[in-house]
């Protein structure tokens, strides 16, 4: 076996090209190890992930308050969880991407104000604010997402505030035509 330096190198790497190796758990044998089976133990092993929702109308206690969106169903999450019904909580650093829709409802005769935005370990995030205007008797669904850079044991809030104490977050029960609606769904994953 010549020096690892002078076999050729490969500018085309695929998921089927193998890599030589130690497997630890079959006495250090050396073993071909395909790159595509690398990938995914990363993916399967190293990757936090999570979907969760709310089954509850959320209110504002007064105008113009900050408060968090609360999530009161972990459908399932691996490395991610709500802490205090609020807090997005990461137990591993990396790139997350953060993903929402809220089901708003202006319950009043007249228009309303709501602002979102993303807070991180209790402090607004500088540039996340969206501002939504609702027309009187309406719905709108705020949908969009947040990529964050997060240190192990970060939590992260979806903030709202609105003029209108009219206004919520609403959840509906299931009908005969359509499953149960939730006020709030969220989706987690770590990209990097």
């Amino acid at each position: 076996m010549g020096k690892i330096n002078s076999y050729p190198s490969d500018s085309n790497v695929t998921l089927a090209d193998k890599l030589i190796g130690t497997d630890a758990e079959n006495n250090n044998a050396t073993k071909n190890f395909e790159v595509g089976a690398i990938f995914d133990l990363f993916n399967t092993a190293y990757r936090s992930y999570g979907a969760f929702y709310d089954t509850a109308d959320q209110t504002a206690t007064a105008i113009n308050t900050a408060k968090a969106m609360s999530f009161n169903t972990t459908d399932f999450a691996q490395d991610i969880s709500i802490v205090s019904n609020n807090q997005i909580t990461l137990a591993n650093a990396g790139t997350y991407n953060i993903q929402f829709s809220a089901q708003l409802h202006d319950t009043s005769g007249g228009s309303s104000t709501i602002d979102i935005w993303l807070a991180k370990n209790g402090t607004a995030v500088a540039n996340t604010n969206t501002k939504i205007v609702m027309p009187s008797n309406s719905y709108h669904v705020a949908a969009w997402n947040f990529f964050v850079d997060a240190n192990a044991g970060d939590y992260y809030q979806i903030m709202w505030a609105t003029s209108d104490l009219d206004l919520l977050i609403e959840y509906e029960a299931a009908t005969g035509l359509h499953p149960a609606t939730p006020s709030v769904i969220l989706t987690v994953n770590q990209i990097g």
